[in-house]
């Protein structure tokens, strides 16, 4: 089940593909169905201030620009969990100097949001970018594309090809729906081996931008709050926050499997549930996800198990591999979370959540202040981890407000020059984000038939290694804990059914 369109007609000139593509909107473009990135620059040219409608700059390079108003600002680390997107109203010549206005109401609620105090020193907005991109002026790394709205119903789509590709021959994909398959009251249904693919999220490219705080959650206005830490340290999160949507997405269900699917080039989230009753994902992989793999938000009884999510998080880096909360009875369980940019799984706030027997791997690497699992909130068990990096927190307002380490701004001031929102030290040299995945999608698009992905040796390679070190009854390495076989007292309990701080079951 695809979303895409191909792109046809192309013109090539100076080396770039060209097409006309009508009122074609898009946030991504797949080619020969890897992921090309949106042509981008690493900040802004010259010495540039912020200002309350936006930038100047003592550079003339923003006036070449050829369609500004598609411009978009990266601003990642402006909190160490956080990477927001604001677009642009306008560029303009000042003497000297080039004008830069943002577009609103994004860059007002950034200006809202972001406000911190740490050590005697205070920022305020996003600072300057770290990242800016979907300029044509920008198309300089072979794989790069641009989209150029400037003509109303006209829009241009600029590909910069890589070697060996040729117009004629190599498919190209843009996504289109941003919905796949929506699913709301649904009873006793199952959806077995298909995939979803190709879809994109539109939002973040309007003038409300997308103001991230954490998780797969943005501000849209409605006011701030502020956290008081002490000796004169505070941050302001949102008093309301909105989330990414999934490109699938099941709404109050009940008895629902999803098993055996692939979901992979996809613009948000690849799989939501809210709400509902019993519903189960085994043995799917979601992969090249530009937002988190799997949310599960309320209802009861979720399971999640022999999944595999990696390669999630490419253009919304703070989305986690698989995120559950406000959920009654959840288990995630024997699945792998891989390659991301900041947690692998988050859990909680909730009551009898279970993480059980996961690998979670290669995590963090892109935001900071967070883990590989992470439990925020009263959130049940978390149990039998295998991989590195578990954070946990408690209180009722943990999922909202990550202030555990809030130290990591120390550091960033440090590397930054005083200013939280400029690039500094951890986050420049994070800046080209987790590599998007290699993995090609064999479906229609592309000719051919589609079949369900395998898992790579190395994930079966573990499972055979646990399989076989449970049959000798040992208990070192993943599997089964040091102690696995002897009686254990069971843990203490609080009123809504977790443990206390501390206690692993």
């Amino acid at each position: 089940m695809s979303g895409g369109r191909r792109i046809t007609g192309w013109r090539v000139r100076d080396g770039v593909w060209t097409a006309d593509v009508g009122g074609l909107d898009t946030r991504q473009l797949y080619v020969d169905g890897r992921r090309a990135e949106r042509a981008h620059i690493a900040g802004l040219p010259g010495e540039a201030r912020a200002t309350g409608t936006g930038y100047v700059t003592g550079s003339p390079e923003p006036r070449e620009w050829r369609s500004p108003a598609d411009v978009e600002f990266v601003y990642r680390g402006v909190y160490p969990w956080t990477e927001a997107r604001c677009g642009v109203a306008g560029v303009s010549a000042d003497g000297g100097s080039t004008v830069i206005t943002m577009a609103q109401p994004a860059y007002g609620w950034a200006g809202e949001l972001y406000n911190s105090t740490w050590e005697g020193q205070t920022s305020h907005g996003p600072g300057l970018p770290t990242r800016i991109e979907n300029d044509a002026a920008f198309l300089r790394e072979p794989g790069t594309f641009v989209l150029d709205r400037s003509r109303p119903g006209r829009h241009v789509l600029l590909y910069l090809p890589r070697p060996g590709e040729d117009p004629e021959r190599t498919p190209v994909v843009a996504p289109v729906l941003e919905t796949l398959l929506s699913a709301a009251g649904a009873r006793d249904l199952a959806f077995r081996g298909l995939t979803f693919a190709d879809a994109t999220w539109l939002r973040p490219g309007r003038p409300e931008g997308f103001v991230h705080y954490h998780g797969g959650d943005y501000y849209e206005g409605g006011g701030v709050e502020t956290a008081v830490l002490g000796e004169g340290a505070s941050v302001t999160y949102p008093a309301r926050s909105a989330a990414i949507p999934a490109c699938v997405s099941f709404r109050d269900v009940a008895g629902v499997e999803i098993e055996g699917c692939r979901f992979t080039r996809l613009g948000a989230y690849g799989l939501g549930v809210s709400g509902g009753d019993g519903v189960t994902v085994r043995g799917c992989d979601l992969d090249t996800l530009a937002g988190g793999g799997i949310t599960v938000s309320g209802g009861r009884d979720a399971t999640i198990e022999d999944t595999w999510v990696h390669h999630a998080g490419l253009d919304y880096s703070g989305s986690p591999g698989i995120s559950v909360r406000g959920v009654h009875g959840c288990v995630i369980a024997s699945s792998e979370v891989a390659d991301v940019p900041h947690c692998g799984i988050v859990a909680g706030p909730g009551t009898g959540v279970r993480v059980l027997r996961n690998l979670v791997a290669d995590t963090m690497r892109v935001l900071a202040d967070g883990g590989g699992v992470y439990v925020s909130g009263a959130a049940g068990v978390l149990a039998g981890r295998r991989g590195a990096g578990a954070g946990q927190r408690r209180g009722g307002r943990a999922h909202a407000v990550q202030l555990r380490a809030l130290h990591r701004l120390r550091d960033r001031l440090a590397d930054g020059g005083g200013q939280p929102g400029t690039a500094g030290g951890q986050h420049r040299r994070a800046h080209g984000g987790a590599a998007a995945g290699e993995r090609r999608l064999p479906g229609e698009l592309l000719g051919r038939r589609p079949r369900r992905a395998r898992r790579p040796a190395r994930r079966r390679d573990l499972r055979g290694e646990r399989d076989r070190r449970r049959r000798a009854g040992t208990g070192r390495g993943h599997g089964r804990h040091p102690g696995a076989g002897r009686a254990r007292a069971p843990a203490p309990r609080l009123a809504d059914g977790g443990v206390p701080e501390g206690v692993t079951a």
